[in-house]
């Protein structure tokens, strides 16, 4: 048998020698020229530019803003152009091998949007509801008031009577405003020593017979007619409906109430406190 010899490569590695430092006083030793090949990719790469950072303690420089791209501004069609077209109107045909004219596009002036209102159709099957009818918010007719027959001098003690009342003052109980538990409305001053009844100057007024009205107007409805005080129906025949008005009693029932006012009504007497129509 042939006897085999295997061969073994070895990989001799070779380092080239560092350079040495050149010694104190002599010149460094030149660098090996670069190849042709790599001095020109260098010189074909973009040279990167770097910029210049802020030191500390200075302010960073604001970027410049860019301008904003100019738009586009389409020429006016002229006056000519316009005229020819109506002329010519939609329905003429155009000249052979040219294009037929297009209508310009109307541009929404400023302020207005492009947006298109939308019609509601209401389709025929569906139905709205009906509305219900208002009711009139009007006055309610009254009926007219009942006058009485008057004299002229007891129209002028009417008048003078009201005149006299607007001067009047407000008399109130004695001691009434500084204790709240008496009532501010009038009581006579009763006490041996008490000097409201004694009309002391220094203290409020106190009801006396200076400060009464006419004899003709006195126990007299603001209207003029004369009270009368009714507590039946039948009762209303001995009021005269010209100078005399009823006023029903207070305790007097719905029922009867009502009775009383209809035939009130019937005889032309006017009753002073008639129920409100709600």
């Amino acid at each position: 048998m042939a006897d085999t010899h295997e061969k073994k490569v070895e990989k001799k590695v070779v380092r080239e020698p560092a350079p040495k430092a050149p010694e104190h006083g002599q010149s460094p030793a030149p660098k090996a020229a670069a190849h042709p090949a790599e001095h020109a990719a260098k010189e074909a790469a973009p040279v990167k530019k770097l910029e210049a950072r802020p030191k500390t303690g200075e302010a960073a420089p604001r970027a410049e803003p860019k301008p904003a791209p100019k738009a586009e501004q389409r020429p006016a069609p002229k006056a000519e152009d316009k005229s020819a077209a109506k002329k010519e109107g939609p329905g003429t045909d155009a000249p052979a091998g040219e294009p037929s004219p297009q209508p310009a596009e109307k541009t929404p002036p400023a302020g207005e949007t492009g947006e298109v209102e939308a019609e509601i159709v209401e389709e025929p099957g569906e139905k709205k509801p009906a509305e219900k009818p208002r009711k009139k918010k009007g006055k309610k007719e009254r009926r007219p008031r009942i006058r009485p027959e008057l004299s002229a001098e007891v129209v002028k003690a009417l008048a003078l009577r009201k005149e006299l009342k607007d001067k009047t003052p407000h008399f109130i109980r004695q001691e009434a405003y500084n204790y709240g538990r008496l009532d501010k409305n009038w009581r006579r001053p009763r006490g041996t020593h008490s000097k409201l009844r004694h009309h002391i100057n220094y203290r409020i007024n106190v009801v006396s017979i200076g400060y009464g009205g006419p004899n003709a107007s006195k126990g007299m409805h603001p209207s003029g007619f004369r009270e009368v005080l009714v507590h039946h129906p039948l009762e209303l025949d001995r009021v005269d409906p010209k100078t005399q008005a009823a006023r029903i009693a207070h305790g007097v029932g719905v029922r009867k109430r009502t009775m009383i006012e209809q035939r009130a009504q019937r005889k032309g007497i006017r009753v002073l406190n008639e129920m409100r129509e709600e």
